[in-house]
């Protein structure tokens, strides 16, 4: 399906390491070279606060609840409604790249007292978020 035009791309989203634990990896959804272009902070870079498998199926990856860790972007950050996303099996530990399709929702959340979407939906096709408001 041709929408006729280019989606709207807000920014990226990808992962660091962990300043805490050099083995692990951060999310962070960068939105300073897109619509927030100018705005350094406009970003979140976040953290697990907890998580429930997918209601769809073990195919899909986890839906998550993740907080602020630096940024000001979100406070809180949910990923739901995933579509895919497992790495393949013959992924091992020794394989750090793989390609996969999936399909993800987040919402961002500024305040924890009255949750309030900063952009109420976003998929995210090879680390580029789009959002649609």
């Amino acid at each position: 399906m041709t929408l006729g035009h280019d989606p709207l791309v807000l920014g990226q989203h990808y992962f660091v390491s962990n300043s805490t634990d050099p083995t692990a990896i951060s999310p962070v959804w960068d939105f300073t070279s897109g619509a927030e272009k100018g705005n350094t902070q406009a970003f979140v870079l976040a953290a697990e606060v907890g998580d429930i498998p997918a209601p769809t199926g073990a195919d899909d990856v986890d839906w998550l609840q993740l907080k602020k860790i630096e940024g000001q972007l979100a406070n809180t950050v949910y990923r739901v409604d995933t579509k895919g996303g497992q790495p393949p099996a013959s992924v091992n530990g020794n394989v750090h790249i793989w390609s996969l399709t999936l399909v993800i929702h987040y919402y961002y959340y500024l305040s924890s007292a009255l949750p309030v979407p900063r952009c109420c939906r976003s998929s995210s096709p090879q680390n580029t978020v789009s959002v649609s408001c």
